[in-house]
């Protein structure tokens, strides 16, 4: 159970934030793999010759892409540079670099922030059409504080289904958490 709802027996949880992961419930059972760690997309490859992740120290995996550090590391960069300057005013105001100020600056209109969330939002839909093509899950459960913003989830979703093969884009449902930081 779920926000109330009660899940079917095959699903995904899409799960965002300092890293990324995609644990799959199937008939019933946590698919853990051979060595628990079945789920973890975050260190696929997304982009070859991409960005270092600071965790698997590999190129270009989602993570080092799209996860919640990601984010913050290409804000901070812009930042350094000039850039980003209502995102700044938030940090400055704040004193911390969290999602809650990145949020913030995208929905009151900072270009370059929403240019690095949404980036972030195309890995992360293209690889959750991935994993869907892959599994065809009944459903997928969305839990990211970047998806707070309704502009996000409706890129997320026109991302996703523009990937999707054949009729997951009708049979699978798509639901969005509540965060909880």
């Amino acid at each position: 159970v779920l926000n109330g709802r009660i899940r079917p027996d095959t699903f995904a949880y899409l799960f965002v934030s300092l890293g990324i992961a995609c644990p799959l419930m199937i008939k019933n059972s946590l698919f853990s793999g051979k060595s628990a760690g079945a789920g973890e997309i975050g260190h696929t490859i997304m982009q070859l010759d991409g960005p270092k992740c600071d965790m698997c120290g590999k190129r270009g995996c989602l993570d080092s892409l799209a996860s919640d550090s990601a984010i913050l590391k290409h804000c901070r960069n812009a930042m350094e540079t000039g850039g980003a300057q209502v995102l700044k005013s938030y940090v400055d105001a704040s004193g911390q670099l969290t999602m809650k100020e990145v949020v913030q600056a995208q929905q009151t209109g900072d270009p370059v922030v929403r240019a690095v969330v949404m980036q972030a939002i195309q890995y992360l839909a293209i690889e959750l059409a991935n994993v869907i093509n892959f599994m065809s899950p009944e459903q997928v459960v969305v839990d990211a504080y970047v998806m707070r913003l309704a502009e996000n989830r409706d890129a997320f979703m026109h991302t996703v289904r523009e990937y999707l093969f054949g009729i997951n884009d009708t049979q699978v449902s798509v639901e969005f958490k509540d965060f909880d930081p």
